[in-house]
């Protein structure tokens, strides 16, 4: 059965599929505002013209997720696969964002990598399994979210809702490693107040960039040592970024305002309200040092917060170990990855043992020529493809 389903994989059908979703549009604007209802309409007609059972979930007006079901024949153990729907914005892309170029082996396109391709082999794969009429004892469940390069409001409206699915395989780009674990994050800001006056009297006014640098400065020499305080076995410390700054609109007015954002990278056992007391305590002792000091800070609590671990003991970790193996002839490395997925809204949401794992360089991933490799995409879809196998047709116990 396993060589029937891999002989039925074609790498032009599959490759054909990634190439219409990336002409499809389906970038986020910032950080609240996309549209998914285009490419969620079409993988929707794919997966109901191939069997499956459909519906779209909208997670808000204009952003729905698509959920595609096939049944299973003796109710045993059920698997989804899942990718998301949205891309980030094309600004600065160097090639055509939207051909789907196919050049030298390699796929090209926003949503190359991050995570169109490896969609398209979920729903190939899932398509195949159907068309050969391979028979599952466990149901396949074949999925998209919106907005998961925004604030996730697709997964987290899907984790609440799903029921019995007892695994999933999230398909971001891993270089085919095993992802058992990822940080969480929130986005702290931060902002100092001054008083404005004229530049060439700067002795008369207040600069809040300069007291932004002195809060930036003790941040920088304090955080690190407090961070070190939650090292986690498989991730490591926390992190923090300063990402954007803002403050001043004149070089002849002394500024009254400076912002500034900080990427915050949280490990389990952290939460926004913690990450959040560990700043304010630095904040409240150059208060004290400096009682002309205006700072304060807030800071973004979502579900992009929750990090993610599972075992490695988790069937659906040896089951994709096993295919992978039998696949490449080699073992996959298990991993933690540095970036945020939909997996956690799986995993602490939806009490679902989820892993990552997809074809893909990250950091080829929102790049000025984004692209695949399609032989590593044809390695991928292969190993789903067993991995459904292997896991569908697992034997609950009495």
């Amino acid at each position: 059965m396993s060589h029937q389903l891999l002989d039925g994989i074609r790498k032009d059908d599959f490759v054909s599929l990634a190439r219409d979703l990336i002409r499809i549009p389906s970038a986020v604007k910032g950080i609240d505002e996309g549209d998914e209802r285009e490419i969620a309409n079409f993988i929707a007609k794919r997966l109901e013209d191939s069997g499956f059972v459909v519906r779209l979930q909208e997670a808000k007006t204009g952003r729905p997720n698509v959920i595609g079901t096939l049944r299973g024949s003796g109710g045993e153990y059920n698997l989804m696969l899942n990718g998301h729907l949205d891309t980030v914005e094309t600004t600065g892309m160097t090639i055509d964002p939207f051909a789907g170029k196919v050049e030298e082996g390699k796929l090209y396109g926003r949503g190359a990598v991050d995570m169109k391709s490896a969609l398209a082999a979920l729903i190939y794969v899932g398509e195949t399994v159907n068309r050969l009429g391979m028979e599952l004892r466990g149901g396949l469940t074949i999925s998209g979210c919106a907005d998961e390069e925004g604030r996730a409001i697709g997964s987290r409206a899907m984790a609440q809702s799903l029921t019995g699915i007892d695994a999933a395989i999230v398909g971001e780009p891993t270089g085919m490693k095993i992802g058992i674990a990822h940080k969480g994050l929130t986005f702290i800001t931060m902002r100092t107040y001054g008083k404005a006056t004229h530049g060439s009297a700067p002795q008369l006014g207040v600069n809040a960039i300069m007291a932004m640098n002195k809060v930036l400065t003790a941040l920088d020499a304090e955080l690190p040592q407090l961070s070190g305080r939650k090292c986690h076995p498989a991730l490591g410390s926390p992190t923090h970024n300063v990402g954007v700054i803002r403050g001043g609109y004149r070089a002849n007015v002394v500024p009254d305002f400076c912002e500034v954002e900080i990427d915050r990278r949280m490990v389990p056992g952290e939460t926004v309200q913690s990450v959040l007391g560990e700043i304010n305590v630095i904040l409240e002792r150059l208060r004290r040092e400096d009682p002309s000091l205006r700072v304060e800070a807030s800071a973004v609590d979502w579900v992009k917060a929750l990090p993610m671990d599972i075992s490695k003991d988790e069937p659906i970790v040896q089951s994709v170990s096993r295919s992978h193996r039998a696949v490449t002839g080699k073992e996959s490395e298990l991993s933690t990855l540095p970036y945020w997925t939909d997996a956690s809204s799986f995993v602490n949401l939806g009490h679902i043992p989820t892993v990552v794992y997809g074809p893909g360089d990250i950091s080829q991933a929102h790049s000025a020529a984004e692209h695949i490799d399609i032989n590593e995409l044809l390695t991928y879809a292969r190993t789903i493809a067993l991995t459904v196998l292997d896991y569908c047709n697992r034997q609950k116990p009495p």
